[in-house]
């Protein structure tokens, strides 16, 4: 299985399980800003939502580690000088950022945005 198959494969599951989310994905079917946003909101309160919004990021972060793992198989030297980690001040400060903010939150991939901050975070070069 290849690593695109296997993030996309992640990324449906986790569209899968949140049903009760009012925010969609993008129109190209991608996690959007606004679905984790919805997420995180209502994690506090809601379990689905937490338990969605964990499951995203843990598999985020596990899917990042396995393509830098593997990416020596491709003639890439990936290092990274510290443990990948997010947290929510971190996600939030991260799509503050999104250019056109709020507006266009969901018509914004989120997972390039938190793949960026993860490498970036842990000093990967």
């Amino acid at each position: 299985m290849s690593i695109r198959s296997l993030l996309a494969g992640l990324l449906v599951s986790v569209c899968l399980l949140s049903p009760a989310a009012a925010a969609s994905s993008t129109s190209t079917g991608q996690v959007s800003v606004a679905q984790l946003v919805e997420a995180m909101r209502g994690a506090a309160t809601d379990p689905l939502k937490a338990q969605v919004l964990t499951a995203y990021l843990a598999g985020l972060g596990e899917t990042v580690g396995i393509m830098l793992a593997g990416s020596a198989n491709y003639g890439a030297t990936i290092t990274c000088k510290r443990a990948f980690a997010l947290d929510a001040k971190v996600v939030e400060a991260a799509f503050k950022r999104v250019k056109g903010g709020q507006a266009a939150y969901a018509e914004t991939a989120a997972t390039p945005i938190l793949v960026t901050e993860i490498l970036e975070r842990a000093g990967c070069q």
